[in-house]
């Protein structure tokens, strides 16, 4: 008996030993691939990165759409850390989008630097000013300028400054690239628009990026539209004009063919060199929260680019990426940031985001409150009702708030769009108040639980997994529940659109107020995946 306990100590020593070799070599294998960092570096609904580098710091943006401030502008000293500064578009002379529609406003910028000077070029859609417009600054957190207007049709506008001098803007009309110089100073055109390429034959080429390197000009854009099917293709040419050479390794980039995996969409890329000499780019994807859906939107990620002289890049693994990277890293600069205002002891930070035009008056910020005064408009309408969130960032949250409301209705919203949104709030009824959670799905809508009670002044929370949102109060220290709804229901597969879930309060009625404690935003199980496939919960 002893002998056979002594075997099979050996024989488990053995197999341990064994094990802990193969993990030792693993590690070290992945050592020997670079630092380890996780994707996505901006979670969240961050679509369509652009990305330059001035003064020794990364700069990035994303598109809005129809949320207000436009364009937040993020920096960065190592790629990895990021930090918003401000927002480019800040004011109604720079974006009017009063009754803009959901998905419609700011399309896919363009950030550039060029001799001192910041250059952003974006599209507005679905407004009458609509267009093509760039604004500029000198310094990058200070207020940019008034629109420049340029009157050339297409969308996701481009600005590449020649080493000529020349200046150029590329488009997209929805089935080729197009291309005009342009005078900076004016925006005038100097040259009538001409197709550069057509693309690899995918639907919707678009997002148009023109370098120079070497002896090249390269062109990148995405094709397949912003969802499954998205992939990014490269051309090239010896002259800024054309024609564009294919490159034979294209699509660069795509998960297309990854079907299991949960990184979808991956595409809108834009590159950056860094002063070491590394080539990296920036670029669109999503996080399936279930086998057919994601709701957060769709978010910024980073990898490595192989770009050697006169070659083709090369992005990471082929142009397959994982939440788990491997690089070179740059020196890391870690920040300390805060994410979301909690006791309201200074003005709304810039990750605050309206719904089109706001009316400004009817948020203030005092006393350690905020105090939110409602208008005719709710979050059924294509307006601006009185609403301010922040975007969900992470599956796993928990959204609470102290609100005191006097008039006809307030509360916390988890927000998609008018068609789709989800509220926990409290209204006035004939006895006292009632506390309540209601979700709103097309032409739908419901309330699903309620509570009477008789004071105006309520703690509520909502708590989120991968699957659904979950509403709560508190009453007299309980605890109690309010329901549950999907999270599925809020995703781009039902609701359709390009932007992702916002979390934040909001006030019905035009002589309604609503006084605010705090606003507690926290993340829980923050993504560190080990395994990159989607794993089934049975």
């Amino acid at each position: 008996m002893f002998l056979n306990n002594v075997k099979i100590a050996v024989f488990f020593f053995v197999l341990v030993f064994f094990f802990s070799c193969a993990n030792q070599k693993s590690q070290h294998e992945k050592d020997e691939q670079g630092t380890m960092y996780i994707n996505p570096v901006l979670p969240g609904f961050y679509p369509d990165p652009s990305i330059c580098k001035a003064e020794g710091y990364f700069y990035m943006t994303h598109s809005t759409f129809q949320f207000f401030p436009g364009c937040p502008l993020f920096r960065s000293a190592d790629l990895i850390h990021w930090e918003q500064i401000g927002n480019i578009l800040d004011r109604k002379s720079q974006l009017a989008i009063d009754s803009v529609f959901s998905s419609g406003g700011v399309f896919a910028p363009t950030l550039r630097y060029h001799n001192g000077t910041f250059y952003l070029i974006t599209t507005l859609i679905g407004t009458p000013n609509g267009g093509n417009f760039f604004v500029t600054a000198q310094n990058p957190a200070e207020p940019w300028s008034e629109p420049v207007n340029i009157d050339m049709p297409g969308y996701d506008p481009d600005l590449f400054f020649d080493e000529s001098g020349r200046v150029y803007v590329t488009v997209s009309n929805g089935e080729a690239i197009v291309q005009s110089e342009i005078e900076i100073e004016t925006g005038k055109l100097l040259s009538d628009p001409r197709v550069i390429w057509e693309g690899t034959g995918g639907r919707f080429p678009e997002g148009p990026h023109l370098y120079k390197k070497d002896e090249y000009y390269y062109l990148l854009i995405s094709e397949g539209g912003t969802e499954y099917g998205h992939y990014v293709v490269i051309a090239r040419s010896k002259s800024v004009d054309g024609p564009f050479e294919s490159a034979p390794n294209n699509p660069i980039l795509t998960h297309r063919d990854r079907g299991n995996h949960t990184l979808q969409a991956t595409g809108h890329a834009d590159f950056v060199r860094a002063d070491d000499g590394s080539w990296w780019v920036v670029f669109l994807g999503f996080r399936k929260a279930g086998w057919s859906y994601h709701h957060l939107g769709r978010e910024t990620f980073l990898a490595p680019v192989n770009w050697k002289k006169n070659l083709w890049p090369v992005i990471y693994n082929n142009g397959e990426v994982e939440y788990e990277m491997y690089a070179d890293l740059l020196e890391q600069v870690p920040i300390r940031q805060s994410y979301a205002e909690t006791d309201f002891s200074d003005t709304l930070g810039h990750e605050w985001l309206y719904l089109r035009n706001p009316d400004i008056s009817n948020f203030c910020v005092r006393n350690n409150e905020l105090q939110i005064d409602g208008n005719r408009y709710t979050l059924d309408d294509v307006q601006s009702p009185s609403f301010v969130g922040v975007r969900q960032r992470q599956f796993d949250v928990v959204l609470e708030t102290k609100v005191r409301l006097t008039g006809k209705e307030a509360g916390l919203s988890v927000f998609m769009d008018e068609d789709h949104h989800y509220e926990l709030g409290i209204k006035k009824n004939n006895e006292g108040y009632t506390v309540f959670s209601r979700a709103t799905i097309g032409s739908l809508s419901n309330e699903l639980k309620s509570i009477s009670i008789s004071d105006n002044r309520v703690t509520m929370y909502i708590y989120s997994d991968k699957e659904y949102y979950y509403f709560n109060t508190i009453i007299q220290n309980d605890t109690i529940s309010l329901g549950k709804m999907e999270c599925r229901y809020l995703s781009s597969e039902v609701a359709s659109g390009f932007t992702g879930v916002i979390l934040g309060m909001y006030v019905y009625g035009n002589r309604s107020r609503a006084i605010f404690d705090y606003f507690h935003y926290m993340e829980r199980n923050v993504i560190t995946p080990s395994v990159s496939k989607f794993e089934s919960d049975e």
